[in-house]
């Protein structure tokens, strides 16, 4: 079963972030306007059972699971790339998300043998040549999804610098949760973008 977001790229249904966090119901907007128009929310993914990153839902399309069948593996590609699939009616690249920040595969975890978690991204970009925009999707397998989360911009503190890290290549910053203590690493959407649309 598909679970499709709002075609808005600022807000959730209901019923998508009840999916994604049964146990607890959809946060609202604060009542202060101001604190309201400075929040952005972030889809919470599993790259291993206890390592959690934060995803920009700006750009997210669809979050689903896939059976292992439904993806067809193709060669010479890299090693993250796991394969294409339908999706509705449209071929869609599937990438080990982990595996492309520096994790070991998905497909080596006995969790994820059968099925996958899916995040559908649609981008749209410019095409400097025809003039024109053009849609763009991709598809992240991740260990599992979580929660949605509202965070404020300015408490994502930037990386002074990626060092060796793969994974800090791909951050835009580390999240302070405040009511668990937890620090999150925040993808950049536009650096996982560009690693994927390189020439393989």
């Amino acid at each position: 079963m598909a679970y499709d977001f709002l075609p808005s790229p600022n807000r959730l249904d209901r019923k998508t972030a009840e999916y994604l966090n049964p146990t607890s119901k959809m946060p609202e907007r604060p009542a202060n306007s101001a604190v309201s128009d400075a929040r952005e929310q972030f889809l919470q993914l599993y790259l291993l059972q206890d390592t959690i990153a934060l995803l920009p839902i700006t750009r997210l399309a669809e979050v689903l699971t896939i059976s292992a069948t439904q993806i067809i593996p193709i060669p010479h590609m890299p090693p993250w790339m796991m394969g294409v699939c339908n999706w509705r009616g449209e071929i869609l690249s599937l990438v080990d998300l982990g595996h492309l920040v520096g994790f070991a595969p998905v497909y080596q975890k006995a969790s994820s043998a059968s099925n996958y978690t899916l995040v559908v991204l649609q981008n749209h970009a410019f095409d400097p040549v025809r003039k024109s925009t053009d849609k763009q999707i991709v598809g992240l397998i991740v260990e599992r999804v979580g929660n949605i989360e509202w965070c404020e911009p300015n408490l994502i503190q930037t990386l002074s610098s990626t060092g060796t890290s793969e994974l800090g290549k791909f951050l835009r910053g580390y999240y302070s949760n405040f009511n668990d203590e937890k620090i999150l690493a925040v993808f950049d959407l536009d650096a996982i973008w560009t690693a994927i649309s390189q020439p393989y």
